[in-house]
């Protein structure tokens, strides 16, 4: 579709030029606009938390962190108008039978804490309305389940500025919401909740 306020096409019909040749300028500004538009290629920095089984009580993973070696590096030492990095963490292949819990994700919060008194250290919330579908594999679905992306970009910052952050090593813990909305230690045993895998990318 062609914008009638950008178009680079004239009707001068006493021009025997080709009506469809695209000024160079004007190309130029189409492949800068392309180059602007094109997303930065995440890069894995860690991942762990395999096979992780929730019933109802808290759960706490701890994953190796690697420094970036390939896309994050190279947008790390890319001139400073670039477009700031992007942390995200993964959490991947969640299934269950039943979609009735809710789990918080906290980064990097200290042992023996209630959720109550450490709201910085939130990720987000994992939501498994779908999870039942998703889980079973028909011709709408694999079979994978849900996967989820948190951008914990402004946390990590967050965090950075509090000394809360290790470059080497990343905590993760899903705590169950209980019937108040609160995050709880534990709650009412409920039908298995397992996830595939929990990483950690920047790009």
């Amino acid at each position: 579709m062609v914008d009638a306020t950008t178009s680079v096409f004239t009707y001068d019909y006493q021009d025997t030029s080709s009506p469809l040749a695209v000024p160079a300028h004007a190309m130029a500004v189409v492949v800068e606009g392309r180059a602007m538009k094109r997303k930065q290629q995440p890069e894995m920095l860690g991942a762990g938390g395999k096979n992780i089984t929730l019933a109802g009580k808290a759960h706490t993973e701890s994953i190796a962190i690697h420094s970036a070696s390939g896309p994050a590096r190279a947008q790390a030492k890319a001139p400073s108008q670039a477009s700031p990095q992007k942390t995200f963490l993964h959490i991947e292949n969640v299934v269950s039978k039943e979609p009735y819990a809710t789990y918080e994700v906290y980064v990097n919060m200290p042992k023996g804490s209630k959720p109550t008194q450490y709201g910085k250290h939130h990720a987000g919330s994992l939501h498994l309305f779908g999870v039942r579908q998703a889980s079973t594999r028909s011709e709408q679905h694999a079979g994978d389940g849900l996967n989820f992306s948190l951008d914990i970009s402004r946390l990590v910052d967050s965090l950075k500025e509090t000394n809360a952050w290790d470059e080497t090593n990343l905590r993760v813990t899903l705590l169950p919401r209980g019937k108040d909305g609160m995050a709880r230690a534990s709650v009412t045993a409920h039908p298995p909740i397992k996830i595939g895998r929990i990483s950690l990318y920047r790009s």
